[in-house]
């Protein structure tokens, strides 16, 4: 089947060619059905078909002694002409494996023999002409090049219709054009008289086109812009004697119905030779323009009459081409009730009157607002204020329309009114109404940066996941280990991706409190804990750099704060006194009280910081120098550290002298209410101190829309044998497995291509199939409050992207152990 569907080298350009042929918009040539029964007739078949080879189907066009109907591509012997330049001869198609297969060699029409050649337009083939029998033959070498000839003779029929179509569009277009310019066209001889006009004539003047064709034109007077005659008259003929093009020509004609005033263009035609032969041109109707002219300039004198007795002042003033003051060209007399008149040719700044009489403020806002205007042709509306000799300083509104004239320069029409009373009125609104827009708006800012965080987080831990899963992959598969060399180059990119996704978390977490999405708790944290965590968490970090870890904690210690921001700050702290240490050197962690409030300390033996560089600490990206010393980091950290402290009420301050190693001192508001117990060193989170699971076997649901990632989970999988791992790509297939599947586990993204994660966990324990299932989300979306809601809607734990894939099974069997327990 391949070989007879094959598509040619560019299918998309034969399709075009076919297309420009236009085939589906016309009715079947009947200069076809000669053809195909005279290539029956030199073939010796009874059938002979005419196709076109379509993207999807074969559709014929003629046919002689043969009913044939549109036929799928793929099931038709025609197909095979795509990619065949010469006559295909198939004298038993039977026994052709090409085509024993068919419906129509096996089915009712029982083709034996087949026959056909290329019908090629612009050196593509876009049809097919083929003979056929039911029983087997074969053609001469004179009858394969009849049929040939007679293929060519179609494309040369399908190229002239198509031909005859564009000629057709083309005539349309040139007519609707000329349409487009006038009322009507026409044309006159040499001698002027009428040889054609289009019918549409009558509509305006009332006489029929035949009246006319044969005579002079009737004689029409020049007339100007307004519709009068011109002085000394003329006459239309006479300039038509001078044999030249016209251009919008005015002239009236008494037509029998009445005058109507008209607008012509012709141009002389002349033949070969340089004779005159006539005009063509187009006429349209302009006596409507000069009656609504002739209404306008009475508008416009009685506008005047009342203008005068209109409060306020009516303004029209231009803007010259090169910038500058505006000239005014009218100031209605109701201006006068405020200043006195603008003399004529007057140029000033303000809308009238001398320009030092408004406030410099409210000019410099007038002279903007004149700009925009000028440069957008958009309407004024200025507010602004004037003080006079008559009276206080008053508020007046000027709002005028704006004109492009030919010269460039712009011209205003409007309307200038007090308003002193009306602003009065709304300043004791107006500050309310600023504070509640302000209030909006803040609100619509934090929507939109949760909104945003929300995203990126999806969408930068998302291709991480990728990365630093496969790595993961390829580290663990002992069964097919990798070359030295590129086991060394799979140490670069974990360790590189593992990079990135510390900046991806810093960053988030940076932006996120900026956009106030942090939300701090105000309770009682022992320091103790705190800090013995932290150096469980950072002993092998200090381990590979050679630094010994070392605390000093006199007494139990505990402050006000969040205890996840506290051990932030000291693993950011920590982190940078390994970091930036030297090697051997000593991180020392101390607590001490100092007033209301503690003191927790992290001090390093590193190469220090003079004050320039102290001054520089805490600017986002700025690692003073340490990326050329090729240290690790984002230069995030120490803004993190900041921000959480400067959120729990504390402060923080860098003591440092270069070579003399630094110390960071973190103060934090002690909390006194009770005492507190000595409290167990805690081991970092996500570790237990519970016996490894022994859980060997299991069912597990995993619902997820991104092929990578659920190529990731299989791989783990394939390595545990006792386990099976079913795939859902969206939440409603996942419902559905889950309710037939009854799996020990499901695992569910958050962000589905159908319905969210928390729908999908509603659906399940809504079915009492399911409503006991343990359920995980593993999602890239990492925002505490993304996790909170995903807990509060009932998921038994949530996962974030980049999943360490060697402790995956671990959490699988805890998550099913935890589930379990009463």
């Amino acid at each position: 089947m391949s070989d007879l569907c094959a598509p040619m080298a560019d299918e998309h350009l034969r399709l075009e060619v076919l297309r420009s042929l236009r085939l589906q918009e016309s009715s079947p040539d009947p200069s076809f059905l000669p053809l195909v029964r005279l290539a029956a007739q030199l073939t010796a078949c009874p059938s002979c078909v005419l196709s076109v080879l379509e993207s999807e189907v074969v559709r014929p066009l003629a046919w002689w002694g043969w009913p044939s109907d549109a036929m799928p591509r793929e099931a038709t012997m025609c197909a095979q002409m795509i990619s065949q330049s010469s006559v295909l001869v198939v004298p038993d198609a039977r026994k052709d494996p090409r085509f024993m297969h068919l419906p129509s060699v096996n089915g009712p029409l029982g083709v034996r023999f087949y026959a056909a050649a290329a019908i090629q337009v612009d050196g593509e083939v876009v049809g097919v002409l083929c003979v056929l029998h039911t029983e087997p033959s074969t053609l001469s070498s004179v009858q394969c090049q009849s049929l040939q000839e007679l293929a060519e003779l179609a494309a040369s029929l399908l190229i002239q219709g198509r031909q005859r179509r564009e000629a057709d569009d083309h005539a349309q277009r040139l007519y609707d054009l000329a349409r487009a310019s006038g009322d009507w066209m026409w044309e006159l001889d040499a001698q002027g008289c009428c040889t054609w006009i289009s019918g549409d004539i009558q509509a305006v003047t009332g006489v029929h086109p035949r009246e006319l064709l044969g005579s002079p034109m009737p004689p029409e007077w020049l007339v100007d812009d307004k519709g009068e005659p011109l002085n000394p008259p003329q006459l239309l003929s006479d300039l038509l004697a001078t044999r030249r093009p016209l251009s919008r020509v005015l002239s009236r004609w008494d037509a029998p119905q009445g005058p109507v005033w008209l607008s012509r263009s012709a141009l002389p035609v002349f033949d070969a030779q340089g004779g005159f032969v006539g005009y063509r041109g187009t006429a349209r109707n302009m006596s409507s323009k000069l009656v609504a002219q002739q209404h306008r300039r009475e508008q416009d004198e009685r506008l005047q009459r009342l203008s005068a007795e209109v409060p306020g002042a009516l303004v029209q003033f231009v803007v010259p081409a090169e910038g500058g003051d505006p000239r005014y060209l009218y100031v209605s007399a109701g201006l006068s009730r405020w200043i006195a008149p603008v003399p004529e040719g007057t140029t000033a700044l303000a809308p009238f009157g001398p320009a030092d009489d408004m406030v410099p403020d409210d000019q410099a806002r007038w002279r903007a607002a004149l700009k925009r205007s000028v440069n957008s042709l958009r309407p004024l509306q200025v507010e602004y204020r004037r003080r006079s000799g008559r009276g206080p300083q008053r508020w007046f509104e000027t709002r005028a329309s704006a004109q492009r004239l030919p010269d460039g320069s712009t011209v205003f029409h409007g309307f200038t009114a007090d308003i002193t009373e009306r602003r009065n009125l709304e300043a004791s609104r107006l500050e309310n109404e600023v504070l509640r827009r302000e209030k909006a708006a803040a609100e619509a800012a934090n929507v939109a940066k949760s909104e945003f965080l929300s995203r990126a987080s999806h969408e930068l831990r998302t291709p991480l996941n990728a990365v630093v899963g496969f790595a993961q992959l390829m580290t663990l598969d002992t069964a097919n280990p990798l070359p030295p060399e590129q086991a060394h180059r799979l140490v670069g990119l974990r360790s590189a991706g593992q990079r990135l996704l510390d900046l991806v978390n810093d960053v988030l977490d940076v932006a996120r409190i900026e956009a106030g999405g942090l939300k701090l708790k105000k309770e009682c944290v022992d320091l103790g804990p705190v800090v013995a965590t932290c150096l469980v968490t950072m002993r092998p970090m200090a381990a590979a750099r050679e630094v010994v870890l070392l605390a000093e904690l006199t007494e139990s210690a505990a402050v006000c704060g969040d205890a996840m921001a506290v051990e932030q700050v000291l693993i950011n702290l920590l982190s940078n006194a390994i970091k930036y240490n030297r090697h051997g050197g000593r991180a020392t962690v101390k607590v001490s009280a100092e007033g209301e409030f503690q003191v927790l300390s992290v001090t390093d033996q590193g190469w220090g910081l003079d004050e320039a560089a102290q001054s520089q600490l805490f600017q986002p990206f700025n690692r003073l120098g340490a990326e050329r010393r090729r240290i690790e980091g984002s230069g995030l950290g120490l803004v993190i550290v900041r921000d959480l402290v400067h959120a729990m009420g504390g402060t923080i301050e860098v003591i440092s002298a270069p070579q003399q190693g630094a110390e960071f001192r973190v103060r934090l508001p002690r909390d006194t209410a009770k005492e507190l117990p000595k409290a167990e060193p805690e081991l970092p989170r996500g570790l237990s101190r519970e016996p490894p699971l022994a859980t060997s076997s299991g069912t597990v649901l995993y619902v997820e829309d991104e092929p990578l990632n659920v190529l990731l989970i299989q791989e783990v999988f394939r390595a545990y044998p006792g386990w099976t791992l079913h795939i859902a790509t969206d939440g409603a297939s996942g419902v559905a497995m889950a309710n037939a599947l009854q799996p020990d586990l499901a695992l569910i993204d958050m962000n589905l291509p159908d319905i969210g994660g928390l729908e999908v966990l509603r659906l399940l324990r809504a079915s009492p199939k399911t409503a006991g299932l343990c359920c995980v989300a593993l999602s890239a979306d990492a925002l505490a409050e993304q996790i909170t809601a995903a807990r509060a809607a009932g998921f038994d734990d949530y996962w974030t992207k980049p999943i360490d894939l060697a402790n995956l099974m671990p959490a699988v069997m805890r998550a099913l152990q935890a589930h379990a327990r009463p």
